[in-house]
């Protein structure tokens, strides 16, 4: 028996050709860490499929916005 698989979610899709996206999934590691990773995809012809069609790579996560510079008492 396989342990499970951790959590994945598809966070953001950019398309680069007709029926070719990169899509950037995030990933929990068993430490509870996120891990970002882009996938190249294509569609077949009637979008019922979608393939990975090369290997992932990690990226880095979203940044943090700055935050505004506190008051002076």
């Amino acid at each position: 028996m396989y342990p499970a698989a951790p959590p994945v979610t598809a966070a953001r899709s950019i398309p680069r050709r007709p029926r070719v996206w990169s899509v950037t999934l995030a990933g929990q590691n068993t430490d509870g860490r996120l891990r970002y990773y882009t996938v190249p995809v294509t569609a077949n012809t009637t979008f019922t499929t979608f393939t990975g069609t090369g290997t992932p790579g990690r990226v880095a996560g979203p940044a943090c916005p700055p935050l505004p510079p506190r008051p002076t008492p």
